[in-house]
């Protein structure tokens, strides 16, 4: 049985509110990592967390997360983005 990662929710709530909101601003996982204290493996953790009740986005290059300005916008071009990449893994 695989053990669930998880973290506090103090983690949770500085990795959130140290996201920027646009792609232009958005931080790696190191810039993350100087700016809150915390370890790598515990900002993904949070993230993953967050993801389940806030929009994050990656960056396509997958090197940064940010807020989305409109989040149906951005989140349906990522949305899209994803389901090429499925597809093109399917093929």
């Amino acid at each position: 049985m695989k053990n669930k990662r998880t973290v506090s929710e103090d983690v949770q709530a500085r990795v959130y509110n140290a996201l920027l909101v646009g792609k232009e601003n958005a931080l790696n996982r190191d810039e993350l990592v100087s700016k809150i204290g915390e370890s790598d493996r515990d900002i993904r953790t949070a993230i993953e967390i967050l993801r389940h009740d806030k929009v994050i986005l990656t960056l396509p290059t997958g090197k940064g997360y940010y807020i989305p300005r409109d989040d149906a916008q951005d989140g349906k071009k990522q949305r899209n983005g994803l389901s090429a990449r499925i597809i093109g893994l399917r093929a």
